[in-house]
């Protein structure tokens, strides 16, 4: 059998089971100071421990085989040549990682996968909306534009507001009836009337006709 480290596996599985170096070497018939020599990477693991430690934790030996490492140090390879995440470091400092802190790195691994998952969702999403359905590109419907255009500057436009500010001042606008104050107001200067009607469909909410200026 080869050198095998398998210090933060075995410090994994004793910490899950709450137990001590010394409960842990007792059950193991080695001394504390050996077991705290392999949880370390000081000393490698050989055949008959390994066997203890499948025995009293209840795992199989391919648990503290090299091969799942391999696999993670190609996973978190992949993260680290992903250009949005702007990670910089070499093989080397990946298969440290790996081996002194396999669950971070899983869990690098694992958010990645789940960021990657998120942007294609949102690519799909965003795809969608701006397709009519038949694959061809076509812009935003007029509403969603409008929307859009006011959710981006907080409901203000500023000369727009302080126009409105001003005819407001100017007119003498009674807040109490400002929807009277618009009509009288069209009606006064622009000749314009105003007539509330139900027969328009229900779908329209007001209609004017140039000719008659209604």
């Amino acid at each position: 059998m080869s050198k095998t480290f398998v210090g933060v596996r075995l410090r994994q599985l004793r910490s899950e089971r709450s137990m001590s170096q010394v409960s842990l070497a007792q059950k193991l018939g080695i001394s504390a100071s050996y077991l705290n020599q392999i949880e370390h990477d000081v000393r490698p693991l050989t055949v008959p421990v390994l066997l203890r430690i499948s025995e009293v934790f209840g795992v199989d030996t391919s648990f503290f085989s090299s091969e799942d490492d391999t696999r993670l140090v190609a996973e978190l390879r992949e993260v680290a040549l992903d250009q949005d995440m702007g990670i910089d470091a070499d093989p080397h400092e990946i298969a440290q990682m790996v081996s002194s802190h396999p669950q971070l790195a899983r869990a690098m691994v694992n958010m990645h996968r789940r960021y990657r998952n998120t942007t294609a969702q949102l690519l799909a999403a965003t795809e969608e909306r701006f397709s009519d359905g038949s694959g061809s590109g076509s812009i935003s419907k007029p509403h969603e534009e409008v929307r859009d255009y006011f959710y981006q500057r907080q409901n203000y436009l500023h000369e727009l507001d302080t126009a409105a500010e001003a005819l407001t001042s100017r007119i003498r606008f009674h807040r109490a009836d400002v929807g009277g104050e618009i009509a009288k107001r069209l009606r006064t200067v622009h000749d314009v009337q105003i007539v509330n009607r139900i027969d328009l469909g229900e779908n329209v909410l007001h209609r004017f006709d140039p000719q008659t200026r209604v």
